[in-house]
């Protein structure tokens, strides 16, 4: 059954087991096995013990064949055999069809209102007809109805992903200072026909054909895919969603995932407390990317730094890491009790977080402003130059934290290392990097880049980094001597939401995760979902 979200005096009465998916739409989660291909497209998710189970990628296998030499139980379209090993390969019988629509800007919940003047006002900078997008949608957990939307201004009519890259670059050129991005919608996910071939030296080997997806069950302690071991205490699905790809996916509690999250993301040394406020941020950012990332694949994150680092490889997760998510299950980060909030973090802010705006270029977000990490601010604006040098000489933020080597830090480039970053842009020798525009934090997100045969302007921090060899912030000054560049920076990553050495220190200083949190994300508050 799919409801239109007009019906919305019947929300408040729905079961726990009724979700909202993306764009507004209601759908029913009684999945029936012949269902169950639809049901991995879509971003709805089942619970066990009130938990809500989603599917996670485990990894991608892009060609060829795929082997498992371990015992498997196989399942598909009401077959079932055993394999003592077993030789996979996927055949491609029709085409994904994947719209693709270009977002201008995103913007705010307090913009929707008056939207079409938006529109309006975008259209005529654009010369381009524009509609209003909406990603993500609203849920159902228990008693708790929470929303996860975004709003775009975006290109209407869609278009073929040739053609949106194309426009994408173009509006890019002309809006450089937005955050123009492809937003993809699946309209008929790819069919494929996936083959197992028992791996023996029979002549008559056994071969089980199954459309679209197998669900396996490894009959050993655990089962290799390529680089990574999955734990069976969890359904392995086995689909594709590209042709010749084989997607290895497996559904997983959001609980147990925490358990190979948090391993990945903070040290066993850290204070309970700091590793509860990770907890708790881990958990909001899976359910503020539920209908937005991999909208166009059968599964909802993957196992990448993209959505969230998973351990799989790690057969046994010390009991602290497990205490700091049970200590907080079910807890979220809300933002007016409603909206889930998007909560970031990365490794050390070198002791200012930004705001997600000169980062992302994304709508402004109440919480994501960029504050001093520490108990002490400093009388700095560190948007000039002058001021951030002078905050750089401060070592005493992130509670001087001896694993904590990016807080402050230094690195040099020849003349002829520096001119080989920029080869591919045809600058020739760099003369010149003159920063632009830095944010709160003093993170650099426009430069222009002089050079003997011309000059080019980047937008963005990740971008800047990229350039410059992965430094590891923005967050720099420049000096300039005889034959080398000299980069005295501050913090590693983005720097966006909480500082994670920043955490620890709060948490050695006997601050509780709810405080933590507080800080690093003004104006949201932890509520338990289930």
């Amino acid at each position: 059954m799919i409801w239109n979200f007009k019906h919305r005096s019947i929300l408040k009465n729905l079961p726990k087991w009724l979700v909202f998916s993306t764009l507004f739409w209601l759908t029913t989660l009684s999945a029936l096995p012949s269902d169950d291909f639809q049901f991995m497209h879509s971003a709805s998710f089942r619970f066990r013990d009130s938990v809500p189970v989603i599917h996670v990628l485990v990894e991608k296998k892009k060609s060829g064949t795929f082997k498992i030499n371990a015992p498997v139980q196989a399942q598909c379209d009401g077959m079932q055999r055993v394999f003592k090993g077993v030789d996979i390969t996927v055949k491609e019988v029709a085409r994904a069809r994947v719209r693709y629509d270009v977002s201008l800007m995103e913007i705010t919940k307090d913009e929707l209102s008056d939207y079409q003047s938006l529109i309006k006002k975008w259209e005529s900078l654009a010369r381009e007809k524009l509609f209003l997008l909406t990603r993500g949608g609203i849920f159902s957990i228990g008693s708790h109805r929470i929303n996860n939307r975004e709003y775009h201004i975006a290109l209407s009519g869609g278009t073929s992903k040739k053609e949106a890259y194309r426009k994408m670059q173009q509006l890019r050129r002309k809006f450089p200072n937005k955050s123009i991005a492809i937003i993809p919608l699946l309209e008929r996910p790819q069919e494929s026909l996936i083959t197992l071939t028992e791996r023996s030296s029979k002549k008559k080997k056994r071969v089980m054909e199954c459309h679209n997806l197998v669900y396996l069950s490894p009959q050993t302690k655990n089962i290799v895919f390529g680089s990574k071991t999955v734990i069976p205490h969890e359904r392995i699905i086995l689909t594709s969603s590209k042709k010749g790809q084989l997607d290895i996916v497996t559904e997983s509690d959001i609980e147990s995932l925490l358990y190979r999250i948090l391993p990945g993301e903070l040290f066993l040394s850290a204070p309970l407390e700091s590793l509860k406020a990770q907890a708790v941020a881990a958990r909001t950012d899976i359910f503020m990317q539920l209908g937005k990332r991999h909208v166009t694949e059968p599964f909802h994150i993957c196992s990448s730094i993209h959505c969230q680092k998973i351990l799989w490889s790690q057969p046994i997760i010390q009991q602290k890491f497990r205490d700091a998510v049970d200590a907080t299950r079910g807890e979220v980060l809300l933002h007016k009790k409603l909206y889930i909030a998007r909560a970031p973090y990365s490794s050390s802010a070198g002791g200012h977080t930004e705001d997600i705006r000169f980062v992302w270029f994304t709508a402004k977000k109440e919480y994501l402003t960029g504050v001093w990490d520490g108990d002490k601010s400093y009388p700095y604006d560190l948007r000039k130059e002058r001021d951030l040098r002078a905050f750089l000489t401060h070592g005493d933020g992130e509670d001087n934290i001896s694993i904590n080597r990016r807080f402050r830090w230094k690195k040099e480039y020849t003349d002829a290392q520096f001119d080989a970053f920029f080869a591919k842009n045809g600058l020739g020798h760099i003369k010149k990097f003159v920063p632009l525009k830095r944010g709160v934090s003093g993170r650099i997100y426009h430069i222009k880049v002089v050079g003997t045969r011309k000059s080019m302007e980047i937008w963005g921090e990740l971008h800047l980094r990229r350039k410059l060899n992965s430094l590891y912030s923005s967050m720099f000054v420049i000096d300039r001597k005889p034959g080398k560049w000299i980069f005295t920076g501050g913090g590693w990553g983005h720097g966006v939401g909480m500082c994670q050495m920043g955490a620890i220190g709060m948490g050695k200083k006997g601050k509780d995760y709810r405080t933590i949190l507080r800080h690093y994300y003004p104006g949201t508050e932890s509520e338990k979902l289930y």
